[in-house]
């Protein structure tokens, strides 16, 4: 069983955010997202999204919401520029 814990942002070189996932009883952490650009969730910009997505929906296919690149999709290019509200609609879509 898998459960997202919490998503902080992350202070290391380039990395956004770290999103702890409890799998099974086992912490992982996930970094994902690029901080030298802007994502959707704070520009808000939705031509940006729609290019974006379809450049990545092929990270779709893994269907493993513990990859980087699905989390990129659905927490920083989600429906809204909320992050919380992705978050919610990320768990949501997931079962987690």
């Amino acid at each position: 069983m898998i459960s997202l814990l919490d998503v902080e942002p992350y202070n290391r070189k380039y990395l956004k955010f770290t999103a702890i996932f409890d799998i099974d009883g086992t912490i992982k952490q996930i970094n994902f997202g690029d901080s030298r650009y802007k994502s959707y969730i704070e520009t808000g910009d939705k031509f940006k999204r729609t290019k974006y997505h379809k450049r990545h929906a092929n990270d779709l296919y893994s269907n493993d919401p513990t990859n980087a690149g699905i989390l990129s999709y659905f927490l920083m290019w989600g429906e809204s520029y909320d992050l919380d509200k992705n978050i919610k609609y990320f768990k949501n879509k997931f079962n987690i």
